[in-house]
């Protein structure tokens, strides 16, 4: 559905070696500035609203091992969940085999730091950002001028009144200004996508209230990843040193 919707035919346009063309051949049913901004709406994480029967724990795809880089998998156990480390031997994702952490603490610490962050109320101010609104409007309107111009374009190389090395030259400056400007749509739709974000009191309730799905949503929102460092001392005490949460752009 992702790859339907995004299509580059829907704005009437052919895509050539990454670009989009509106040649005119086709009958678009959006403008190249909408499906500019649709793409970029598409191309967040998780956006396709699709559940992936994998994901059983609440940090499965977001810790990674301190050591080598690799993504940690979760380990269900009699005694308590697990995360650690693959195995060299892992044919799917070899990794060191080194790191190992309880799966309680490191969720009650992620947990915290999720709830402090929205009880900040700082990405409130994402919301009624003008500026960044101002920036999206000058975005579209400079797409929609990068559209006008690829059609006069096109039509003046059809009708041979530049050769072809001047309509590529003239198209790749053309597809420069297209990428600034879908550039600028993509990060606005992600600020507002987080400005949505349950925020001071209702941060903590909305947590306790979600499933699984709508806390790791919230963790998506907000972190990149969690790096989990080799322990230093023996023994089942959890070191919350070892456990650097790194914050989403």
């Amino acid at each position: 559905m992702r790859a339907l919707l995004g299509q580059a035919r829907l704005a009437g346009a052919r895509e050539l070696a990454g670009e989009l063309i509106a040649t005119g051949a086709i009958e678009p049913i959006i403008s190249l500035g909408q499906l500019a901004e649709l793409r970029a709406t598409l191309a967040m994480p998780r956006r396709s609203g699709t559940r992936s029967n994998a994901r059983r724990h609440l940090l499965s795809g977001f810790l990674y091992c301190g050591n080598c880089g690799e993504r940690m998998i979760a380990l269900p156990q009699a005694r308590g969940m697990r995360y650690a480390c693959p195995l060299p031997s892992n044919q799917t994702r070899p990794g060191c085999g080194k790191v190992v952490v309880s799966g309680a603490p490191v969720e009650a610490l992620v947990r915290g730091w999720v709830i402090d962050t929205l009880q900040l109320d700082r990405l409130a101010e994402l919301a009624a950002d003008e500026d960044a609104d101002a920036g999206v409007r000058a975005a579209m309107d400079e797409l929609r001028e990068v559209d006008q111009r690829s059609r006069d374009l096109d039509a003046d190389y059809a009708d041979g009144v530049i050769d072809r090395k001047r309509y590529r030259s003239m198209l790749e400056r053309l597809a420069e200004r297209r990428a600034r400007a879908e550039a600028i749509i993509a990060d606005a739709t992600r600020s507002r996508a987080r400005a949505d974000l349950p925020l001071g009191e209702l941060a903590e309730a909305a947590w306790d209230a979600g499933d699984l799905h709508a806390r790791r949503d919230l963790i998506d929102a907000l972190i990149s990843r969690v790096v989990i460092e080799r322990a230093t001392r023996r023994g089942r005490i959890f070191d919350p040193e070892r456990v650097a949460i790194i914050e989403a752009d």
